[in-house]
């Protein structure tokens, strides 16, 4: 299961409430804008039919797109948190992201991912989706 945390106090309080002993940190492998600050725990899904599939099982999610668009809004709304390769402080995913309260980073530009085997990849880190 992914887990995508935004800033250090979050990280802190979710390991709190989820986990016991020490919490590992690791440098960050791409840099990004926090669009919208929190902390999600989910499967990591690259479409937003995939989200609102696994999301109608009961699962939650986290929805990973190069980039948003109107099309999205129905994934982007049954995801924890949003996550894109593109986009700024000002994106869509970002302000949506931010008028329903959902942790969200825009702009991940070391992120790449891969739609037909639905693999997403950072600088020495790769990430099996569902779907």
């Amino acid at each position: 299961m992914g887990r995508l945390v935004f800033s250090a106090e979050d990280a802190e309080e979710w390991h709190s409430r989820t986990c016991s002993g020490p919490l590992n940190t690791y440098p960050a492998n791409t840099h990004a804008h926090p669009a919208s600050t929190g902390a999600a725990v989910g499967r990591l899904v690259f479409s937003a039919e995939d989200a609102e599939e696994w999301h109608s099982r009961g699962e939650r999610v986290l929805l990973c797109r190069h980039e948003t668009s109107p099309e999205d809004v129905g994934g982007m709304h049954v995801a924890e948190g949003i996550v894109t390769c593109r986009g700024g402080m000002t994106s869509h995913a970002a302000v949506v992201a931010r008028g329903w309260g959902k942790p969200c980073v825009c702009g991940c530009e070391h992120l790449n991912i891969d739609l037909k085997t639905k693999v997403g990849c950072g600088v020495g880190v790769w990430v099996r989706g569902v779907g």
